[in-house]
């Protein structure tokens, strides 16, 4: 209902910029980029100071261009226009925590976003995946687990969970989480992946490269190397005789 609302309120009145940012925003989770970044760019025209628009361009650049300084900009520019909102703050933590590495930094960014709104349910996973990155697994689930209670739909720390729990060797656990993630979120690409990484682990072949091939119909854009790399290896296991 939402896709089909806002083309029409755009086409009623042009200067409407949350209408754009919306907009943006439901091309983006379509994985239309391109289209999305042109929509927060007319929002960017229209309003100077609109602050989402900022976010959403960040998020394009960083995680579908890998153009991490522009990422950082956009995040910057939202922080000095909306310092008291916790996005920015966590946008701008998870440069320093990839690629930069730096996770004191990352951790002062995100914590900075929890003190003002200690609600912000992907404060607590984005600090889970700076945990999760230093293999400090139990802080990494204590993080998933706050992120889950505050938002119980909020897919991307189910599978971020379902890794930790994979990493763990509790593959059943892993395995609901990515579940549930699949469930809430058909469309969610990375779901696939883990899922399809249990199956190979079990030996189940043919289940493993359905779910890789299914992550990347969902999202080539999405760990593209690693998931070409774990399909050929299934590619090449069921070339062979029976295990």
């Amino acid at each position: 209902v939402q896709t089909c609302a806002l083309p029409i309120s755009i086409e009623l009145d042009p200067r409407v910029v949350e209408a754009y940012i919306s907009r943006g925003d439901v091309y983006y989770q379509q994985h239309h980029y391109d289209t999305a970044l042109a929509d927060y760019n007319q929002a960017i025209e229209i309003d100077p100071k609109a602050t989402d628009a900022y976010n959403g361009r960040g998020d394009v650049y960083y995680f579908q261009k890998d153009d991490y300084d522009a990422a950082l900009r956009e995040y910057n520019r939202a922080i000095e226009l909306s310092p008291e909102a916790p996005r920015g703050y966590v946008s701008r933590g998870n440069v320093y925590r990839y690629p930069r590495r730096n996770y004191a930094e990352a951790l002062q960014e995100i914590n900075r976003a929890i003190e003002l709104d200690p609600t912000y349910a992907p404060a607590y996973r984005h600090r889970g995946l700076v945990y999760d990155n230093q293999k400090n697994y139990d802080a990494a689930l204590r993080e998933y687990h706050r992120a889950i209670e505050l938002d119980p739909d909020h897919v991307p720390a189910y599978s971020n969970r379902g890794w930790v729990y994979f990493w763990q060797k509790n593959y059943d656990a892993a395995l609901r989480d990515f579940n549930r993630a699949i469930e809430l979120d058909p469309g969610y690409a990375p779901a696939y992946n883990g899922r399809g990484s249990i199956y190979y682990l079990q030996s189940d072949d043919s289940a493993a490269l359905r779910e890789y091939n299914r992550s990347l119909e969902l999202n080539p854009h999405l760990w593209v190397g690693q998931r070409m790399r774990q399909r050929a290896v299934c590619q090449k296991e069921l070339s062979r005789p029976s295990r």
